[in-house]
């Protein structure tokens, strides 16, 4: 076994960074700048426990709808359908890859209570919602304060994963959750 040489080193470099290059043009071209990262298993086990305690508390005569705002390729919102069956979970997302997979998987693996929609959340009549979960990126925070707080009905719960909403949000509570992912071990829990 001999050592790596000067060109070695310089050839393995250029292809982590024109990996990285190529990576950040897909986030850039086709997810308006915002990347699939998963809610860590810590985090979904939590927000689904919040989220059936808040339907229990409604009972069974008003459709109880939970919105995942940026749903990605839509895992965690097929983990809510399938954990909190008598719900109605709408997963949004802009990505037009992200949706197709979405769609693809849902379509394989279809749950009753759970559909997605190809929209910009600006767009989206949040009525009819009794929940809004998120994990997005602190820079769109102010934008997606302003818009919830116009848009929400009063009594609606919002959990933002990592991010605090600020503005007029006001949490009800925050909580740490263990995880072995660091970069998400806080949750914000607030009511319009």
């Amino acid at each position: 076994m001999g050592s790596l040489d000067l060109d070695s080193i310089n050839q393995i470099l250029f292809w982590i960074f024109a990996y990285f290059m190529a990576w950040n043009a897909y986030i850039l071209f086709f997810n308006r700048g915002v990347p699939n990262i998963k809610t860590a298993p810590a985090i979904r086990k939590k927000v689904i426990e919040i989220l059936h305690k808040e339907s229990s508390k409604i009972g069974t005569e008003k459709a109880f709808q939970i919105i995942d705002l940026g749903a990605g390729n839509g895992d965690f919102s097929r983990e809510m359908a399938k954990n909190l069956p008598g719900e109605h979970i709408v997963g949004l997302e802009i990505s037009r890859l992200s949706y197709a997979r979405a769609q693809l998987i849902n379509r394989l693996r279809p749950h009753g209570n759970l559909s997605f929609q190809r929209c910009d959340f600006m767009d989206y009549d949040f009525q009819k919602a009794g929940a809004v979960y998120m994990f997005l990126l602190d820079s769109m925070m102010p934008q997606i304060r302003d818009q919830l707080w116009d848009k929400l009905p009063k009594g609606c719960l919002v959990l933002s994963n990592k991010f605090p909403l600020g503005g007029p949000w006001v949490p009800e509570s925050i909580i740490n959750v263990q995880t072995l992912a660091p970069h998400q071990k806080t949750l914000y829990i607030y009511r319009r």
